[in-house]
């Protein structure tokens, strides 16, 4: 799991992929999408750092909300 997330954190920085992040109140959403555009699908992950929630969410596209 730590593979994935670092995956598509490195594919956020170089700007293979759409990423944005916000806070919901109690934790922070952090979005990361088209790091696979051809493909479907996507992975909820819940990560504790410093004492806060982050709900990371890993899509393969941006869908439109």
């Amino acid at each position: 799991m730590t593979d994935l997330i670092l995956a598509a954190l490195i594919a956020c920085s170089t700007g293979d992929a759409t990423c944005t992040a916000h806070d919901a109140g109690a934790h922070t959403v952090v979005y990361i999408c088209d790091v696979a555009p051809s493909q479907t699908g996507q992975k909820r992950i819940p990560v504790n750092l410093d004492g806060r929630l982050h709900v990371i969410t890993i899509a393969a596209r941006c869908e439109s909300a």
